[in-house]
């Protein structure tokens, strides 16, 4: 009776554990003996850029006295206030966090560590390192500048009209010099899901850029399908020693949710 009970004790156990995965790129990122880091978005900080008019680069971001230099864009003393009160707030996207939550239960299936971190709180150093997961672009997530100049659809800020796109650095046959969010009036919008090493080669970073939120959700989830997941890993591996693979997606939005994200274009070498 009690051999019974054990046994039926260890069947429920084991019953609870997760199964293991076999996403090829989650299996790249969560990896014994490593750190993997799940990134949000710093939307305080992308809201700053919005109401001052301004496109932060990494740069400025790391450099010392980087607030203060951003509170003197401020032109009245009622946006200065505004800019201090969202200095001092941390606050993310709701499609961020969708992400992050996904990523973090599918991590259980993987070996490694992981935790998410919020994008003001990382330094340079660990990406030496470690493995990262960035949720966001450049303007949320200014340490995707580490990561920018590899890309081909490079994503850039349009001062005249505070619109946001995919430039199109390597064009080929049958694609555009530019990606934006406004197409088939306003139900499409682009986003980028990018693998490649970190800066000193010793981990992966993947980056899951869109242009709006709906965009960057679209990434995470076509990260996280398993047929996708497969497929991205595929082409990384297909790259060789350049270790990177870029993907262009076009995504359909219907009532401020992402649907049927579909590759535009890829790359296997990084931009040079």
């Amino acid at each position: 009776m009690a051999a019974g009970l054990l046994a039926a004790a260890l069947w429920l156990g084991l019953g609870a554990l997760p199964a293991k995965g076999t996403n090829p790129v989650l299996s790249a990122l969560f990896r014994d003996g490593q750190v993997t880091n799940i990134v949000v978005a710093d939307s305080c900080l992308a809201l700053i850029q919005d109401i001052l008019r301004t496109d932060v680069t990494l740069s400025e971001y790391a450099a010392p006295g980087f607030q203060e230099r951003m509170l003197a864009l401020a032109p009245n003393a009622q946006v200065r206030t505004a800019v201090e009160l969202l200095f001092s707030r941390q606050y993310t996207s709701l499609g961020d966090l969708s992400v992050a939550s996904q990523l973090s239960a599918e991590a259980t299936r993987y070996s490694g560590l992981k935790r998410v971190r919020y994008a003001r709180h990382l330094s340079l150093r660990e990406f030496k390192s470690e493995n990262f997961i960035l949720i966001g672009s450049r303007r949320a997530i200014p340490w995707g500048g580490l990561f920018e100049a590899k890309l081909n659809f490079q994503p850039v800020w349009d001062r005249a009209t505070g619109t946001y796109y995919f430039r199109n650095r390597s064009l080929r046959q049958g694609e555009f010099e530019s990606y934006g969010a406004a197409g088939n009036g306003g139900k499409e919008t682009f986003a980028t899901v990018t693998l490649m090493r970190n800066p000193d080669g010793t981990g992966n970073v993947l980056l899951l850029n869109g242009l709006t939120m709906e965009g960057t959700e679209a990434a995470g989830e076509y990260v996280l399908d398993s047929t996708n997941g497969k497929a991205l890993g595929t082409l990384y591996a297909s790259s060789g020693k350049r270790n990177f693979a870029e993907v262009l997606l076009r995504v359909t939005v219907e009532g401020g949710i992402a649907r049927e994200p579909r590759i535009q274009a890829s790359r296997t070498k990084p931009h040079e």
